[in-house]
Protein backbone atom coordinates (compact mmCIF):
# COMPACT_ATOMS: atom_id res chain seq x y z
CA UNK A 1 0.00 0.00 0.00
CA UNK A 2 1.28 3.58 -0.80
CA UNK A 3 1.26 6.24 1.93
CA UNK A 4 2.13 9.38 0.21
CA UNK A 5 4.50 7.88 -2.32
CA UNK A 6 6.14 5.17 0.72
CA UNK A 7 5.60 1.77 0.36
CA UNK A 8 4.35 -0.38 2.60
CA UNK A 9 3.66 -4.05 2.61
CA UNK A 10 0.76 -5.70 3.66
CA UNK A 11 2.82 -7.68 6.37
CA UNK A 12 3.98 -4.45 7.71
CA UNK A 13 0.93 -3.15 8.06
CA UNK A 14 -0.47 -6.19 9.90
CA UNK A 15 2.51 -5.84 12.40
CA UNK A 16 1.73 -2.30 12.93
CA UNK A 17 -2.23 -2.86 13.50
CA UNK A 18 -1.40 -5.37 16.23
CA UNK A 19 1.06 -3.20 17.56
CA UNK A 20 -1.62 -0.53 18.41
CA UNK A 21 -3.95 0.15 21.16
CA UNK A 22 -7.28 -0.68 20.59
CA UNK A 23 -8.17 3.30 20.22
CA UNK A 24 -5.30 3.70 17.71
CA UNK A 25 -7.02 0.35 16.03
CA UNK A 26 -9.84 2.33 15.21
CA UNK A 27 -8.20 5.31 13.60
CA UNK A 28 -5.72 3.41 12.00
CA UNK A 29 -8.91 1.65 10.08
CA UNK A 30 -9.98 5.21 8.86
CA UNK A 31 -7.09 6.38 7.40
CA UNK A 32 -7.57 5.35 4.14
CA UNK A 33 -10.09 3.28 1.95
CA UNK A 34 -7.30 0.35 1.71
CA UNK A 35 -6.84 0.71 5.77
CA UNK A 36 -11.14 0.70 5.83
CA UNK A 37 -11.75 -2.23 4.09
CA UNK A 38 -8.85 -4.29 5.60
CA UNK A 39 -8.81 -3.69 8.90
CA UNK A 40 -12.28 -2.08 10.26
CA UNK A 41 -13.97 -5.22 10.44
CA UNK A 42 -11.27 -7.04 12.37
CA UNK A 43 -11.57 -4.01 15.12
CA UNK A 44 -15.14 -4.52 14.80
CA UNK A 45 -15.25 -8.03 15.92
CA UNK A 46 -12.65 -7.27 18.77
CA UNK A 47 -15.82 -6.66 20.88
CA UNK A 48 -16.17 -10.38 21.64
CA UNK A 49 -12.87 -10.35 23.08
CA UNK A 50 -13.81 -7.39 25.59
CA UNK A 51 -17.03 -8.85 26.47
CA UNK A 52 -17.52 -9.87 30.38
CA UNK A 53 -14.19 -8.79 30.24
CA UNK A 54 -13.34 -5.06 29.57
CA UNK A 55 -16.01 -2.94 30.37
CA UNK A 56 -15.01 0.15 28.98
CA UNK A 57 -13.44 -1.12 25.74
CA UNK A 58 -16.82 -3.17 25.19
CA UNK A 59 -19.00 -0.03 25.56
CA UNK A 60 -16.73 1.57 23.07
CA UNK A 61 -17.48 -0.95 20.60
CA UNK A 62 -21.02 -0.53 21.08
CA UNK A 63 -20.52 2.97 20.69
CA UNK A 64 -18.39 3.12 17.70
CA UNK A 65 -19.75 0.48 15.22
CA UNK A 66 -23.18 -0.42 14.49
CA UNK A 67 -24.27 -4.10 15.11
CA UNK A 68 -26.68 -6.21 13.41
CA UNK A 69 -29.44 -8.36 14.95
CA UNK A 70 -27.72 -11.45 14.60
CA UNK A 71 -24.25 -10.06 16.34
CA UNK A 72 -26.45 -8.87 19.08
CA UNK A 73 -27.91 -12.14 19.48
CA UNK A 74 -24.48 -14.02 19.75
CA UNK A 75 -23.21 -11.36 22.29
CA UNK A 76 -25.66 -11.57 24.48
CA UNK A 77 -25.72 -15.45 24.42
CA UNK A 78 -22.64 -15.67 25.38
CA UNK A 79 -22.53 -12.65 27.78
CA UNK A 80 -25.72 -14.35 29.87
CA UNK A 81 -24.13 -17.84 29.44
CA UNK A 82 -21.09 -16.68 31.04
CA UNK A 83 -21.71 -14.01 33.38
CA UNK A 84 -19.20 -13.03 36.12
CA UNK A 85 -19.69 -12.17 39.74
CA UNK A 86 -18.78 -9.56 41.56
CA UNK A 87 -18.38 -9.59 45.65
CA UNK A 88 -18.26 -5.96 47.68
CA UNK A 89 -15.71 -4.41 49.08
CA UNK A 90 -17.06 -4.88 52.71
CA UNK A 91 -18.06 -8.36 52.10
CA UNK A 92 -17.01 -11.24 50.41
CA UNK A 93 -19.92 -13.87 50.93
CA UNK A 94 -22.19 -12.17 49.06
CA UNK A 95 -21.54 -12.40 44.84
CA UNK A 96 -23.53 -9.81 42.39
CA UNK A 97 -23.57 -10.57 38.91
CA UNK A 98 -21.83 -8.02 37.01
CA UNK A 99 -24.57 -7.02 34.68
CA UNK A 100 -22.66 -3.86 32.65
CA UNK A 101 -22.20 -5.94 29.41
CA UNK A 102 -26.27 -7.30 29.28
CA UNK A 103 -27.27 -3.53 30.04
CA UNK A 104 -25.26 -2.58 27.45
CA UNK A 105 -26.06 -4.95 24.99
CA UNK A 106 -30.48 -4.83 25.93
CA UNK A 107 -30.04 -1.01 25.68
CA UNK A 108 -28.73 -1.36 22.42
CA UNK A 109 -31.89 -3.24 21.30
CA UNK A 110 -30.74 -6.79 22.31
CA UNK A 111 -33.80 -9.23 22.32
CA UNK A 112 -32.95 -11.91 25.05
CA UNK A 113 -36.16 -13.84 24.32
CA UNK A 114 -34.76 -16.58 22.51
CA UNK A 115 -31.98 -17.58 25.04
CA UNK A 116 -32.93 -19.95 27.21
CA UNK A 117 -31.77 -18.79 31.08
CA UNK A 118 -31.93 -21.47 33.91
CA UNK A 119 -31.09 -18.94 36.51
CA UNK A 120 -34.67 -17.25 37.49
CA UNK A 121 -32.75 -14.35 39.32
CA UNK A 122 -30.81 -12.98 35.98
CA UNK A 123 -34.13 -13.62 34.14
CA UNK A 124 -35.87 -11.13 36.87
CA UNK A 125 -32.45 -8.59 36.22
CA UNK A 126 -32.85 -9.11 32.58
CA UNK A 127 -37.01 -8.24 32.69
CA UNK A 128 -35.67 -5.07 35.48
CA UNK A 129 -33.15 -4.21 32.94
CA UNK A 130 -35.85 -4.24 30.04
CA UNK A 131 -38.30 -2.21 32.05
CA UNK A 132 -35.74 0.33 32.89
CA UNK A 133 -34.98 1.24 29.84
CA UNK A 134 -36.34 5.19 28.88
CA UNK A 135 -35.74 7.43 26.34
CA UNK A 136 -32.15 8.63 27.45
CA UNK A 137 -29.24 7.18 29.06
CA UNK A 138 -29.54 9.31 32.50
CA UNK A 139 -33.21 8.40 33.36
CA UNK A 140 -32.60 4.75 32.25
CA UNK A 141 -29.74 4.58 34.87
CA UNK A 142 -32.11 6.90 37.28
CA UNK A 143 -34.76 3.73 37.10
CA UNK A 144 -32.32 1.28 37.51
CA UNK A 145 -31.65 2.30 40.95
CA UNK A 146 -35.25 1.43 41.83
CA UNK A 147 -34.38 -2.11 41.97
CA UNK A 148 -32.45 -3.70 44.38
CA UNK A 149 -31.72 -6.51 42.34
CA UNK A 150 -30.12 -4.26 39.71
CA UNK A 151 -27.43 -3.05 42.64
CA UNK A 152 -24.25 -3.75 40.77
CA UNK A 153 -25.45 -1.40 38.15
CA UNK A 154 -25.69 1.27 40.47
CA UNK A 155 -23.53 4.05 41.60
CA UNK A 156 -24.01 3.01 45.34
CA UNK A 157 -22.72 -0.13 44.65
CA UNK A 158 -18.83 -0.33 45.48
CA UNK A 159 -16.97 -3.63 44.25
CA UNK A 160 -13.88 -4.86 45.79
CA UNK A 161 -12.22 -4.50 42.49
CA UNK A 162 -11.42 -2.27 40.17
CA UNK A 163 -14.77 -1.31 38.62
CA UNK A 164 -16.08 1.46 35.87
CA UNK A 165 -19.80 2.03 36.24
CA UNK A 166 -22.61 2.10 33.36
Amino acid sequence: MDFNKVYLDDNLLYKIYNLLSFNDMITFSYINQYTYNNYKQKTKYKIFLFLNNDYKLFRKCLQFYKYSITELYYLGKYSINNINYVTRYDNDDIHYYDLRFIFELIYNKFNYKNIPIKDEFLIKAIKYIKKSISFNRFETIYNISKYPLLHSLSYMFTPKTKWVYI
